[in-house]
């Protein structure tokens, strides 16, 4: 039993794994047939492990927004450039079928949802510079909007751009960036596309003391990529050892229930109603995606529904900074490394 509670905590299955066109992990390559059950974060409680959240809630409630655009029409400069230099055709060509229309990013509307339901948000913007794959904005043209996340009690972090999971040196210049806009230090990332290598996206950020990484998710399913549905602080094999960084693994996001698992609107509130249930069954952090320009009509409506439903169960509701401050100020972090190395002793 140990033995398949530490291959899953570490993933081990994806080291050697395939991987898609965006040279991600997914749930069709693993083998994983019990993705909705987080089996390791149920191992830890079984040992003892039983985290407690501010107001006496059962669980908590992460919800975060990846700024991909200002509006829903793509930069056709910066698709022209990537043509040229022929870089990932397939994600162009389906990048340009998602081709929505233009409406602008009305930060006020994403903030007045949140303070609806009592909120505060996550936003993860890009730092990119112009030409390159994936530019949409300047990060001077987002001065009002930061200010107003702020002044929400909002969260910013970093949305590593699409070639940045693998290098180093691109993800500190576009943390500098951004931080050099903002005027504070940036602690928090998720990478555009999801895009994560075990064990090397890990490694990179904690040399770069990134507080925490919400990525650890699968695009094309919901649930528990690792069996975790707690944050934790992840096992580099490569290294051998824990790192410091924390991982607030992903478990909802909106494109993963549309594009990816194709259900209706009626299916898509009943599945995540029942994977709201398991985190708050299992004293778990809920981290939940919505990108600013899947807030239209019917993708709307289920968004408000999934906080409705969310909140309804009373959860603390934090940002992935708060959340990861937490885990570490109550030595979470700590309780379940000795838990988890005697399992790793054990398998």
């Amino acid at each position: 039993m140990e033995k398949e509670i530490w291959d899953r905590f570490v993933i081990k299955d994806e080291l050697l794994g395939k991987t898609d066109n965006f040279d991600r992990n997914c749930y069709s390559h693993s083998n994983r047939s019990n993705i909705l059950t987080p089996e390791v974060s149920q191992y830890l409680l079984k040992k003892g492990f039983l985290p407690k959240y501010p107001n006496r809630s059962k669980f908590a409630l992460c919800v975060s927004h990846d700024v991909d655009v200002l509006n829903n029409r793509l930069n056709y400069s910066t698709l022209k450039t990537a043509f040229k230099e022929k870089k990932n055709i397939i994600y162009l060509k389906q990048s340009l079928k998602g081709n929505r229309g233009n409406r602008k990013f009305d930060i006020d509307q994403v903030l007045g949802i949140g303070n609806k339901y009592g909120i505060r948000s996550s936003f993860y913007f890009l730092s990119l510079l112009r030409g390159e794959l994936d530019f949409n904005y300047e990060l001077k043209e987002m001065k009002s909007n930061f200010e107003k996340i702020v002044h929400s009690n909002g969260e910013i972090g970093l949305h590593g751009g699409f070639n940045a999971y693998m290098d180093k040196e691109k993800i500190k210049q576009e943390r500098g960036n951004l931080e050099t806009v903002l005027g504070h230090k940036v602690g928090g990332y998720r990478g555009h596309f999801l895009k994560f290598k075990n064990p090397i996206t890990w490694s990179i950020l904690n040399d770069l003391n990134f507080e925490y990484d919400t990525t650890l998710g699968y695009a094309n399913q919901i649930g528990f990529r690792n069996g975790m549905c707690h944050p934790f602080r992840p096992y580099s094999i490569e290294k051998n050892k824990f790192l410091d960084i924390m991982e607030l693994p992903l478990v909802i996001m909106d494109i993963t229930l549309t594009k990816y698992m194709g259900l209706n609107a009626k299916d898509q509130l009943s599945f995540c109603k029942n994977v709201i249930d398991t985190v708050e069954q299992n004293r778990g952090v809920l981290t939940l995606l919505w990108h600013n320009d899947r807030m239209l009509k019917e993708e709307l409506e289920i968004y408000e529904a999934i906080l409705k439903y969310a909140t309804s169960k009373k959860p603390w509701m934090a940002t992935g900074k708060q959340v990861s401050d937490y885990w570490r100020s109550e030595k979470y972090d700590l309780q379940q490394m000795e838990i988890l190395n005697d399992c790793k002793a054990k398998s």
